[in-house]
């Protein structure tokens, strides 16, 4: 092994020289091009240029005696493990096709490009290094508190609404997951996030996406009942508060707001418990105001910007 000096020489420009038996092995002369390529903490040298293309891995279904929600629960896992193609094949596609569909728009950028009477292919068409994941969550974010301030409406004819809405939390979260196991196999992704940022960002987008959850699973509570009563309103704005003051916090990356808000957790949940919803929506409320309570836990241990791209 053969030691260079690294010299700088510009403002922005270091140089190492290229031992001579190198350079006429390769049969290189002043002026040709050399390609490099950052692999962790070595730089590859090359004297071609080597085009990354896309992996492709496919994932193939057997659809005959499997119900819907095992097809359902084999798909997320490959999306969220990075597959592209997504083939279901068997003798009971066409009775179960419009159920693979629906399956299938849980997730962006997923299209059907083949499909005959015993075979359907999926290829995902989704560019991980083109998403924003801050953007990603604050989309996430937005939707979630839209969800929340119409729990206060008067009426719940918005429930559907609400229902969609969730699925479009879920659309994102799967979105998140796939981004995550992507960047923790890819060392040098270029979102450029630690081990502990990306952690945080995955356990951030989950409490969303359950925040999202609780809120579609009260509104369908409360629909069954069909009452809402004065106490209820004022517990919903109360959560509305808590989740506002938590998502500005960690968006302004405020840490004693943060720590205010966890202290206030237990007086919250004493509300709930007190107002004598039913059993089903007291739980529900509280398990959802925990989950805003963990953002805040998220920002409160953070040490770098989870805001970074």
């Amino acid at each position: 092994m053969e030691t260079r000096k690294l010299v700088k020489t510009g403002a922005d420009t270091y140089t190492v020289s290229i031992p001579k038996k190198w350079i006429k092995a390769n049969n290189l002369k002043k002026g040709d091009l050399i390609f490099l390529k950052p692999n962790k903490n070595c730089l590859e040298l090359s004297t071609t240029e080597n085009v990354d293309r896309e992996e492709v891995k496919e994932i193939s279904f057997n659809v005959d005696k499997k119900n819907i929600n095992y097809l359902r629960r084999a798909t997320i896992s490959a999306y969220i493990n990075n597959y592209n193609v997504f083939r279901f094949h068997g003798t009971e596609l066409n009775e179960k096709l419009d159920d693979i569909r629906k399956i299938l728009q849980n997730f962006l950028a997923l299209e059907v490009t083949e499909q005959t009477n015993s075979c359907l292919v999926a290829r995902d068409y989704l560019n991980l290094n083109e998403f924003s994941i801050a953007n990603t969550l604050r989309r996430m974010d937005m939707i979630a508190r839209s969800m929340i301030i119409d729990l206060k409406n008067d009426d719940l004819t918005t429930l559907k609404s609400l229902e969609f809405r969730d699925y479009e939390v879920d659309k994102l979260y799967f979105l998140v997951s796939r981004l995550i196991r992507s960047i923790l196999e890819n060392p040098n992704n270029p979102h450029k996030l630690s081990s502990v940022e990306t952690i945080s960002v995955w356990w951030m987008a989950k409490n969303l996406e359950n925040v999202a959850d609780f809120v579609k699973k009260i509104a369908k509570e409360i629909d069954s009942k069909k009452k809402k009563t004065k106490q209820l309103q004022d517990t919903f704005l109360k959560i509305e508060e808590y989740y506002l003051k938590t998502m500005k916090a960690y968006f302004t990356n405020n840490k004693e707001l943060a720590n205010t808000i966890m202290g206030e957790r237990d007086e919250i949940n004493e509300m709930i418990i007190n107002n004598k919803n039913t059993p089903e929506s007291t739980i529900h409320m509280v398990q959802m105001v925990d989950h805003i309570r963990n953002i805040a836990k998220i920002m409160l241990d953070s040490v770098e910007d989870k805001n970074k791209k």
